[in-house]
């Protein structure tokens, strides 16, 4: 018997008429095939019914730089163990976001966590799932590995 907990996820973005369809088929590629609506009078009219609401702190590479320099927050790197091998940010912890769900009960940290990708993409939904999973003080590096590399931030290699 499988005993994985299943989650049944409702996303929401908030976008212009022109953007949906745009959306629509970008959420399809990547297996989110269930689009059931749209929020037609957006999130003013969600909060007003009550519904809880929730966002994600984005940190720019000057916070990012300036936490991790002093050693103020927990980096997780959600890149594949092979991107993560060739070389990481100092001190940074690897747990790709393909196994993120399975392992995020592992994660402890007794600060912020900062979730950081190759460009930002794979970072943003591993800090949902670490909220998922009541990690509240999360914030993601949306600009990436990438970034940090082009800023001479110093790098490890295994």
């Amino acid at each position: 018997m499988n005993s994985r907990i299943k989650f049944i996820v409702f996303t929401i973005f908030i976008l212009t008429s022109t953007t949906m369809t745009l959306a629509s088929n970008m959420l399809y590629r990547i297996g989110y095939d269930c689009i059931e609506g749209y929020l037609k009078n957006g999130l003013e009219q969600w909060k007003a019914s009550g519904r809880d609401s929730g966002s994600i702190e984005e940190l720019s590479i000057d916070k990012f730089g300036e936490l991790q320099t002093r050693r103020e927050i927990k980096v997780i790197d959600v890149r594949e163990p092979h991107e993560f091998d060739e070389d990481h940010i100092e001190d940074s912890f690897s747990y790709p976001l393909t196994r993120l769900d399975e392992e995020a009960e592992d994660i402890v940290s007794e600060g912020p966590i900062a979730t950081i990708c190759h460009s930002g993409n794979r970072s943003t939904t591993a800090a949902s799932i670490l909220k998922r999973h009541g990690v509240n003080d999360v914030m993601v590096f949306l600009a990436g590995f990438k970034t940090w590399r082009a800023f001479d931030y110093p790098l490890e290699r295994d």
